[in-house]
């Protein structure tokens, strides 16, 4: 019988590619990893998406202005915005899907209706404001997403029969009167010159929400609901560029 001999050397050989190619292996797939992270990080964080359903786009102001009414008189929004084309647009809604779900009831109707999105920068760390100042808008950030948020399930809700209209008075009183405690401190801030359009976007916020609760009674109020809805999204983008 032949003896078995141990080759070390081939052994050690094998042992240290082994170690190699596992090394290598590794190497690679945290390179993958922290890039795809990147990626995540770029892409994903850099903006807040505002969602509306648009029935029509012209270059004429009277043409847009003519089908905006058409639509509040149906309980639409009409609000016409502006960006190189008049956009008419009957509503604002917080997710992709209820937007889409509207667009396909509308369609058949108009046509052109789509979703018209907005692309809004998140709220960024200034250098040249103090922590204190920082603070305040960090705040108002967050008070006025909760307020298009409360107004957004408000008008769901009273659109859809699930409350009536005292129950939309009563929420959109309790919007505005927590609103008006998140902002009360306003005074102290936005006081140097350059400032005050960041002032004057949160403070006609407040009288905008003001005005739906004050008067809810109205005759057109389902379209005004939904008209200043989107008035009020479009401060908050206004602040937060103004920043």
């Amino acid at each position: 019988m032949q003896s078995y001999q141990f080759n070390y050397s081939l052994y050690n050989k094998r042992v240290k590619t082994t170690k190699k190619e596992g090394f290598t292996v590794i190497v690679i797939a945290i390179i993958i990893l922290m890039g795809l992270a990147f990626f995540i990080s770029t892409n994903i964080s850099r903006n807040d998406n505002y969602f509306f359903v648009e029935v029509g786009n012209f270059f004429k102001y009277t043409d847009a202005t003519s089908l905006a009414g058409e639509i509040q008189s149906k309980g639409g929004a009409g609000y016409v915005y502006y960006d190189g084309s008049y956009h008419v647009l009957t509503s604002f809604y917080l997710s992709k899907e209820d937007a889409e779900s509207v667009c396909s009831n509308l369609i058949e109707t108009y046509p052109s209706t789509k979703i018209f999105t907005i692309e809004q920068d998140k709220l960024k760390t200034n250098k040249n404001l103090s922590k204190q100042e920082q603070q305040f808008i960090t705040k108002i950030n967050k008070a006025n997403k909760t307020l298009y948020e409360g107004l957004y399930t408000a008008i769901t809700r009273y659109d859809t029969s699930a409350d009536n209209i005292n129950q939309l008075s009563l929420n959109l009183t309790s919007l505005y009167d927590n609103y008006l405690k998140e902002t009360d401190d306003i005074k102290n801030f936005f006081n140097n010159p350059t400032q005050l359009a960041s002032k004057n976007y949160i403070l006609d916020i407040a009288e905008c929400t003001k005005g739906l609760k004050d008067n809810i009674n109205e005759a057109n109020h389902s379209s005004v609901l939904k008209y200043d809805l989107i008035k009020i999204v479009m401060l908050h983008c206004s602040f937060i560029n103004s920043l």
